[in-house]
């Protein structure tokens, strides 16, 4: 795999996170640099361990990871939009902060595809450090900024966004699902 084929997987694996930040940073009452960073780092850490950790399951699992990974992106991104929508509802449209409880799950849940990817990459023998680290890196920058953006969304907005977001997981999940069973 050549190095702008490699740029174009990093940067597509990077988009559900980059839509995930952005709903995050909507979600937050306050959000400067460093909570953007934050989330990038969250997020680019996930992304850059799932396609190292991908490729070595890859070379002794390949058919079981591929049969499972769409049913756990699934729950967790359901169960991430769910909680988004009930958030919606309340007076204060907040999320809670950006501890561990809040970033791990979204995390683990928009890296999922890298995982897929890592495996994929086992097969075309590719420098699995080198592809791990850019897709890391492009995950944090677009992942950063997506929650700096997002943020930028306020008053008013935030209630429709936190709506919105919700929905936008939930059917992140249900398209990753529907893809990987051959529904769509």
């Amino acid at each position: 795999m050549r190095e702008i084929e490699l740029l174009i997987v990093a940067w597509s694996l990077s988009l559900d996170a980059f839509a995930a930040a952005v709903c995050k940073g909507m979600a937050e009452k306050h959000m400067d640099l460093r909570g953007a960073c934050r989330i990038g780092t969250w997020f680019g850490a996930f992304q850059a361990g799932m396609p190292a950790a991908g490729y070595a399951l890859g070379k002794c699992f390949s058919q079981a990871i591929a049969r499972y990974d769409h049913y756990v992106t699934l729950v967790l991104l359901s169960c991430l939009g769910a909680n988004m929508l009930r958030e919606a509802g309340k007076e204060e449209t907040h999320s809670a902060g950006l501890g561990f409880a809040k970033l791990f799950p979204l995390a683990l849940a928009t890296s999922m595809d890298a995982l897929t990817a890592g495996v994929t990459f086992a097969f075309f023998e590719v420098n699995i450090f080198f592809a791990s680290l850019v897709t890391g890196a492009c995950t944090f920058v677009m992942s950063a900024f997506g929650a700096f953006l997002g943020h930028r969304v306020t008053g008013r907005c935030r209630r429709l966004a936190c709506i919105l977001g919700g929905g936008i997981l939930i059917g992140m999940g249900i398209r990753s699902f529907l893809l990987h069973t051959g529904m769509l």
